[in-house]
């Protein structure tokens, strides 16, 4: 089914880029290992190059068939917080999905987080369906020298 195959990805996408999650001042630079447990697709793991460049609103996925923005960021030093809400295009049936994702750690060597999302599609009955997603993420180490 192709609407879900565009919300698995749009959920994933989403729930990659925590993957980037870091000290709400800066990040600490090196790779992190971030394993996601997501509803449709089970457990996923994935690394990532956090570099100094960090920039939390860079966080939000911008593909070419789906808008999305942040609004309501909250941070201090063990907790960041924030909504996300995206547009998914025609492509997708004019499909919507309202997230909140809170990101908890120390952020020196580990975090978690979790992130709930309502879906709707046009026409669909019950207001949109929820989808909830946990994860971890721990630094491994320095990234390696292109």
């Amino acid at each position: 089914m192709k609407l879900a195959s565009v919300l698995v990805a749009a959920t994933v996408t989403l729930a990659s880029s925590l993957s980037l999650a870091a000290n709400p001042t800066k990040p600490k630079v090196g790779i992190w290992e971030t394993e996601v447990q997501h509803p449709m697709m089970g457990k996923q793991k994935h690394s990532h190059c956090v570099d100094d460049g960090f920039d939390w609103s860079k966080t939000v996925p911008q593909q070419t068939q789906q808008k999305c923005s942040m609004k309501n960021l909250k941070q201090d030093a063990s907790q960041v917080s924030f909504d996300v809400d995206c547009q998914m295009g025609e492509e997708a049936g004019g499909m919507t999905m309202s997230s909140n994702m809170v990101v908890t750690g120390n952020f020196e060597t580990n975090y978690s987080f979790s992130m709930t999302s309502l879906v709707k599609i046009p026409g669909m009955p019950g207001g949109g369906q929820k989808i909830s997603m946990k994860g971890t993420s721990k630094w491994v180490g320095p990234c390696s020298k292109k």
